[in-house]
């Protein structure tokens, strides 16, 4: 298959996050993943532009968030960015405290990161020049890449 790459701008307002979410799952069908695996490539964005939105800009909607998915070979980039604050410290993932069992226990949030580290095959974050890029890699099986090189 030949690298497809989406490049997706969108302003930071929580509003516009559904767009980049769907662009991504869209993408992620059309090389071939099901419907299951799609539906968590498009929550992982989501996330992670949620992510931006929130802590980067802290809400502010004068900002941009750049969304670019690239199909290459046997998988799938997703790279998120944002001109805000970094995380500070650079991406860390903590293990969450709390009981599977309770529901009432549950956190109402700060799960997003580890929804991603769960999904996706790779995570990686980066912050230069003013950017901030969390990379996010899934691996494409043979069967789907296979269905995907039918269309």
């Amino acid at each position: 298959m030949s690298e497809r790459k989406i490049r997706l701008v969108i302003p930071s307002s929580l509003e516009h996050v559904a767009l980049a979410g769907c662009a991504a799952g869209a993408l992620a069908r059309y090389a071939g993943l099901d419907e299951k695996e799609s539906c968590q490539i498009q929550l992982c964005v989501l996330e992670a532009a949620n992510n931006c939105i929130r802590h980067a800009y802290e809400g502010r909607a004068d900002g941009e968030v750049e969304i670019l998915c690239l199909l290459a070979g046997d998988s799938l980039e997703v790279g998120v960015s944002d001109r805000g604050t970094p995380i500070p410290g650079g991406l860390r993932f903590r293990p969450l405290a709390f009981d599977p069992d309770d529901v009432a226990s549950l956190p109402e949030g700060g799960m997003g990161l580890h929804i991603i580290r769960n999904v996706m095959d790779s995570v990686s974050y980066s912050s230069a020049g003013g950017r901030n890029t969390l990379t996010m890699t899934r691996r494409i099986s043979a069967s789907a890449d296979a269905a995907a090189k039918e269309r």
